[in-house]
């Protein structure tokens, strides 16, 4: 499941996804400004309305938690999100081919080509 929510809506959108595990990506006009993983994901984003200047959310449910944190992973290194820490501390190149996650990673891959589209179409 991909859901594109927009950040006024957080509060009456994820409140029936309590329990289950997504990777989400925070907008800020058409760039990922943000990536993170959670279990809680109304939670989640609710600290980080208040917190970080965004206008929408994509979020994708992942199957368990191992593979949302490896799908993040993968996302800041190849998006470098100005919010994430990781990428100030220079994140290493996560090693994807050690685990069985190729399913989760197409459905990251979509939103990596919405944002070669968005920049696409500016050019």
């Amino acid at each position: 499941m991909i859901k594109v929510i927009n950040k006024q809506d957080i509060n009456s959108s994820l409140k029936t996804l309590k329990g289950l595990t997504f990777c989400y990506l925070l907008f800020e006009k058409e760039n990922v400004v943000y990536v993170g993983n959670s279990k809680n994901i109304y939670k989640r984003l609710k600290e980080h309305k208040y917190k970080k200047e965004f206008n929408s959310v994509q979020l994708f449910e992942c199957k368990n938690e191992f593979v949302s944190k490896k799908i993040e992973r993968q996302l800041i290194y190849e998006l470098t999100p100005k919010y994430n820490v990781y990428c100030i501390n220079k994140y290493r190149e996560p090693d994807t081919n050690k685990y069985s996650i190729n399913g989760s990673i197409q459905k990251a891959n979509i939103i990596l080509n919405r944002k070669n589209t968005v920049e696409n179409a500016r050019d």
